[in-house]
């Protein structure tokens, strides 16, 4: 593919190697994107600095990496590619659907503060999917589990005025790892096959912090600000709640 001079003509299918210097592949994938390639075709790059945000105005088509874990400084014929392992890249999501927790609080008094401590299990969904799509095949894993596992967290409630409470909650979840692999392998013409494999593991961890606002309902008599039944709404955020993975996967050609 003519990538500095234009593309008068894609093909109709088959693969696309953008051979061209790191800094110009996004504007190349561009430029592809906008002649309307065939459905049929998959692109990749060369780049092993890039990894596939480079393709991104392709994204509506298989995209992958392909770097040789070899030099070339010189042209060579194909025979020279027998036998080499190449890195390949691809994406994993991970996700955190729900989770609840049963926990404990310790804590004391200070003035109009209440300061604790808090700990205990935790239970969520946790989904793990990867596609990998590359050099005209296709592989795909995923799983979705209840896990199982612990919280800690810190907070403080603050007297705002009689039976009207501030509070404010961290806590830290983990819900332990989960894994995924897949593979496929094809073959091209008369003497190039093509496997592609991938493993994925996501640790399920995030932290959340919460603040809210409560309301007392004290017993008649009792002498303690704190004692009572509680009422209230909390709002927050997490963060870290899309679950770290990781993705390996290689790819070799064999000449007949």
């Amino acid at each position: 593919m003519p990538g500095r001079t234009g593309f008068p003509k894609l093909p109709a299918f088959g693969i696309v190697f953008l051979a061209v210097p790191d800094q110009a592949i996004a504007e190349v994938a561009a430029t592809i994107a906008r002649l309307e390639p065939s459905g049929r075709l998959s692109f990749v790059h060369l780049s092993g600095a890039l990894g596939l945000d480079a393709l991104s105005a392709l994204h509506q088509y298989p995209v992958g990496s392909f770097h040789p874990l070899q030099s070339f400084p010189a042209p060579r014929n194909p025979e020279a590619f027998r036998g080499i392992t190449v890195a390949v890249d691809a994406s994993t999501q991970a996700l955190i659907d729900w989770y609840g927790t049963f926990r404990g609080r310790l804590g004391t008094t200070i003035g109009s503060f209440l300061l604790y401590a808090t700990a205990g299990v935790a239970y969520g969904n946790v989904a793990l999917n990867s596609t990998f799509s590359a050099f005209g095949l296709t592989t795909h894993s995923q799983a979705l589990q209840t896990k199982v596992g612990g919280v800690v967290g810190a907070g403080f409630e603050y007297i705002m005025m009689p039976n009207l409470m501030l509070t404010f909650g961290y806590q830290f979840v983990d819900l332990g790892r989960i894994s995924i692999a897949s593979s496929t392998s094809g073959t091209f013409g008369c003497c190039v096959s093509s496997a592609l494999s991938q493993t994925a593991t996501a640790h399920a961890q995030f932290q959340v912090a919460m603040v809210g606002l409560s309301w007392r309902f004290a017993p008649d008599g009792s002498p303690s600000p704190w004692a009572g039944g509680y009422a209230g709404g909390h709002v927050g955020g997490a963060w870290g709640n899309n679950a770290s993975a990781t993705y390996n996967g290689s790819t070799r050609f064999v000449g007949d």
